[in-house]
């Protein structure tokens, strides 16, 4: 059997520190990357010296490359654009594996039908407490009417037991494709382009690969931003208008026709708790009071909704891609 390659792919952005621990972890893995691609981003100079630093001073391939414009997308398509591995292993530069972290992702790409494998992430505070364990019904879900269900994350230790299931999305932060089973991130996604992992998931199962998620394989995650925390405060052009236009665009571009209407009437009359429609309007005033606020709210996140269908319909035209053989025929 040909060995399969494999490189890391780190898009960094003002976390040497994070970095460095993550790095350091990367290079005692059990079974070592062919190489680990650091992507600094526009003038972060303090990412490129770390990396450029522990490539001198660890034993595994540390290469680092330079993306003009700062943003996770572009800096993964960046990195894709210089790796060489046959799969791309995916982690948060705050992120720490553990010492079979590749190995484990591997090990998945032995069977020629998978094209993509992620894994979950325990949260830790910056004092070194642990998030709330989370034991939820599904994961990597996406429901029929079109609402991603995600829960990738805290999950009990007692869970690493589990079996390998079947998801139709993952979460960047613990993640692996063969490369040859997507093209690129999509470009066409807002800042902070939220939900670009579903639509690598959704290429390679358009492809006929299979996606799975992998309970024995969690990462320590250190979260420092603030942009997914919920609140109807800071920059809402990033956290709830940007989101509902890139859910919008996903379901545009990917659903099965016979759900492309009904997928838009749930983002135009329920949404969700953070981009409502015009039900969960009352939801979100209940959850958030201020009604003269989630009033704007509704009217910026509908356009929004409309925008991102629109865009995802155009880009569906276009490509208009000629399906594997191979690929699944009920919904994602």
């Amino acid at each position: 059997m040909t060995p399969i390659t494999s490189t890391v792919l780190i898009a960094s952005f003002k976390r040497p520190d994070r970095l460095s621990a993550c790095l350091k972890a990367i290079s005692t893995q059990s079974v070592p990357p062919d190489e680990v691609l650091v992507v600094w981003q526009a003038d972060d100079y303090e990412t490129r010296e770390v990396s450029e630093k522990l490539s001198k001073a660890t034993s595994i391939p540390i290469r680092t490359v330079h993306s003009p414009e700062a943003g996770i997308v572009p800096a993964e398509n960046f990195g894709l654009n210089h790796s060489t591995g046959d799969v791309i292993l995916l982690i948060d530069d705050d992120a720490i594996p553990e010492q079979d972290w590749v190995a484990k992702h591997l090990a998945h790409f032995r069977d020629s039908n998978v094209g993509a494998v992620g894994a979950s992430y325990t949260n830790f505070h910056t004092n070194g407490e642990q998030f709330p364990e989370r034991r939820p019904k599904d994961i990597g879900k996406i429901t029929w009417y079109g609402r991603p269900v995600g829960f990738m994350f805290d999950h009990p230790t007692d869970w690493r037991e589990r079996r390998t299931i079947a998801v139709q999305h993952l979460a960047a932060g613990n993640m692996s494709l063969r490369r040859s089973a997507f093209a690129t991130f999509n470009e066409e996604l807002k800042p902070y382009w939220q939900m670009f992992e579903a639509d690598a998931c959704l290429q390679v199962a358009r492809k006929g690969y299979e996606v799975y998620f992998d309970f024995s394989n969690p990462v320590k995650h250190y979260p420092t931003g603030n942009i997914f925390d919920g609140r109807r405060s800071g920059n809402l052009e990033l956290k709830i208008l940007n989101l509902a236009y890139n859910h919008a665009l996903i379901l545009a571009l990917y659903s099965p026709l016979y759900l492309y209407i009904p997928r838009l009437l749930y983002l135009l009359l329920i949404g969700s708790r953070h981009t409502p429609g015009l039900v969960g309007f009352f939801f979100s005033v209940f959850r958030y009071g201020d009604i003269s606020r989630e009033l704007g709210i509704l009217a910026r996140t509908l356009a929004a909704h409309v925008k991102g269908w629109s865009a995802g319909t155009r880009a569906r035209l276009r490509s208009s891609p000629a399906w594997s053989s191979k690929r699944r025929t009920g919904p994602f």
